[in-house]
Parts: C-alpha cells; structure tokens; sequence
C-alpha cells in the first residue's frame, strides 16, 4: 500500500486563456502552406496566442483570480506566491512580484517569488515547496504559470513553432491534516546536461549582450529554437527508465494510477506516451488538441480540466509527468 508522504491538498485551480484562437488551417494560411501542412508537423488543432499589449503577469493574475474564486478566499488569504513559468515577462524583478502588484497586494508583505524548471516548473513548485507546507511554514500557496510563447517563435522553422500556444494556469495547495489521505506519494526529477542545446532562448540573460553582441546575433537569439528530432530520441531513449524509477520510488505499478495528467508536449508525444506506459486513452488528459504546448502552463491546464471535467475524482491517485529544456524529466504521484 503506497503511503502519502507530504499531505497537502490542492482547493482551487483556474485558468486564463487570450480571447484570440488560432486554427491549423490559419497557420497553413499565414505560412503560404497547403491545408493540413501544420498538422503533418504535429500542431494542435487550434491554440491561443495573445494581443500585442498583454503581460504575462496580467494573465497570471487573472489565473489566479479563478482559481481563488474556485476555493473561496481572497488573496490577502494565500502565504505565498510562487510564479513558475518558462520564459517570465522581465529578468528583474521576478514575474511573482508583478503578479502580486495585479492581484492588488500592495502593502502585504506575502513573500512571493519564481521556481523556474522550463515546462516542468510548476511540477518543480510542487515539489519544492511541498515540505515548508506540511512543517507549517506556509497554509495556503499559490501556484501560477503564465507563458506568451507566441512573441519568441521563429516562423522560419515552423516544426518548432506550430505547436505551441500561450495561456496561463494557477493552484491553490493548503494543508489539511484532517485529509491526510490526500497528498504526494512520490516525486522524482532528473536532469541529463547533453540535451542542453537541443532546445533554447538564448537572450535575456548575461550571456547576450548589446554592447558586445552584433544585432543580427542579439535578434537571433530572441527566438526560440529546438531540435525536436533529437529532443525526441533522448526523451524516448531514458524516459521509460525514469518512470521506473519514479514508480519504485512510490511502491505502485503504472497499473495502479487511476489518472495520468503529462505535459502536453506534441501529438507525437503524447502518443508515444500512450503507447510507452500502456494505458488506456480514458485515464490520460489530453487537452493539447484544443490548446497546444503550453510550456509551463500545459500540467495545470490539464489538471484544471481533468478536475472541472468530473474526470479527476476524489482519493484518485494520480501521475503528474513530463519533459523540460535541459532536459529534465519530472513526475510527481498524488493521491488527490
């Protein structure tokens, strides 16, 4: 019998998405491609891309603000703010504060800062902050991601462009000794260096610089670029044997998980994922028709609709997975 490890419970979730939707059929349009040429390079059916004038932060709080209406408590309530996102609006200072400031916490002094593990980071808050919850540090924690993919996306290379999709997804995670039955079970990260260049935005930090760097360069690497071929076969070759490792770690067999919520990586991914792991298409959510790769955003997406959908039912344990830049894999067991 698996045991709960950290007992936390999560008592809100939501979401925000910009009122723009963009078909395949659109992307076909705009690249001066034939109908279905999008779809052949495993795009979604439609996603999200947001206006010129929106902020990152500005989605999040909205995130946040349904997931706070969900659980029924207002900001002032939440201990600490945890921004985990891919690619944050500005270095300096980090995206938490400026969501703070939307959310009109001026004056507070709720701690707030980011945890940033590429499409893995709010798995990475999870886990991170998981421990100061059950010792009592913190009751009630707030996690948000909030990507605008759409501003960094090199056209020129539409095999990685047209998949992804921009939005912003928040939780709640409070402690509740009296549910002690709900919680984490097991969580298990691993990071392998050698796929370190295979996906990458290499501006806004000190390894660019405008006083020493050409504009060409700087421009260049203000859009993000992959090699998803050979970000593929590494991800095929070592991530069955992390999720042994991760199914040890909580004593249960893939048989055992009631649900299985994975980053929504591509529709490659996902199905090699089905066909990995061997389960049934009804215990695996999977949203990315409708919205894409959603880098961080796409685990608490998922789980926001797994639970709003009714697929998601109490004392389920559930299996929380996926792939970042680096690469790292990540995956935590709840019962939720």
């Amino acid at each position: 019998m698996s045991q709960i490890i950290r007992p936390l419970s999560i008592i809100g979730t939501g979401i925000f998405l910009p009122p723009r939707s963009i078909s395949s059929s659109e992307i076909d349009s705009q690249l001066g491609k034939p109908e279905g040429f999008a779809i052949k390079l495993s795009a979604p059916q439609k996603r999200y891309f947001v206006d010129e004038v929106t902020t990152s932060s500005e989605m999040a709080a909205k995130a946040c603000l349904a997931a706070l209406g969900q659980a029924n408590i207002s900001p002032n309530e939440i201990d600490l703010i945890i921004s985990a996102s891919s690619v944050t609006e500005q270095p300096i200072p980090t995206q938490a504060v400026l969501i703070s400031r939307h959310l009109g916490l001026s004056g507070s002094g709720i701690p707030a800062y980011d945890i940033n593990a590429t499409c893995l980071s709010f798995l990475a808050a999870i886990d991170t902050i998981s421990d100061a919850i059950v010792v009592g540090r913190y009751k009630k924690v707030l996690i948000v991601s909030s990507e605008i993919l759409s501003r960094g996306l090199n056209w020129k290379d539409p095999a990685s462009s047209v998949i992804f999709g921009d939005g912003a997804a928040a939780a709640i995670l409070s402690y509740e000794p009296r549910n002690s039955r709900y919680g984490i079970i097991a969580s298990k990260f691993e990071t392998f260096c050698e796929g370190a260049d295979l996906c990458q935005l290499r501006t806004g930090g000190t390894a660019t610089s405008l006083e020493y760097t050409d504009f060409e360069t700087y421009y260049a690497g203000k859009k993000y670029q992959m090699d998803g071929v050979a970000a593929y076969k590494l991800t095929a070759q070592l991530f069955p044997a992390f999720l042994s490792r991760l199914m040890v770690c909580a004593n249960l067999s893939i048989s055992d998980i009631d649900l299985v919520i994975p980053h929504q990586a591509s529709r490659l991914a996902l199905d090699h994922l089905i066909s990995l792991i061997n389960i049934p298409t009804h215990k695996l959510i999977d949203i990315y028709a409708d919205y894409g790769n959603q880098a961080s955003v796409s685990i608490p997406n998922a789980l926001h609709h797994a639970l709003i959908s009714g697929k998601l039912k109490d004392g389920m344990k559930v299996l929380l997975a996926g792939t970042g830049a680096g690469i790292t894999f990540g995956g935590i067991i709840m019962r939720v």
